[in-house]
């Protein structure tokens, strides 16, 4: 099997998305555009406002932890290009 090559950029995005989910920062939230699609496991799709996505970070994380979150690990990565951007 063949890995591909993972970005800098995307690196440090998921690097980033799993420090602060592991804080519950805001910073979090200012890795999405505003507003972003957001989708859950059961197929539902929304759009969320960054202020709602703010607003919602304390929530997140006592919820999280009420069902015995204890950290985020991201493996493994991959990218898979759509474009030559």
């Amino acid at each position: 099997m063949t890995m591909t090559q993972v970005s800098d950029v995307i690196k440090k995005f998921f690097g980033d998305f799993e420090r602060e989910s592991n804080t519950f920062e805001q910073d979090l939230a200012f890795q999405f555009s505003d507003p972003f699609m957001a989708a859950d496991p059961d197929g539902g799709i929304q759009v969320v406002k960054q202020a709602e996505f703010l607003a919602g970070i304390a929530k997140r994380k006592v919820f999280f932890q009420s069902i015995g979150f204890q950290f985020v690990k991201i493996v493994p990565l991959d990218e898979t290009r759509l474009d030559d951007w």
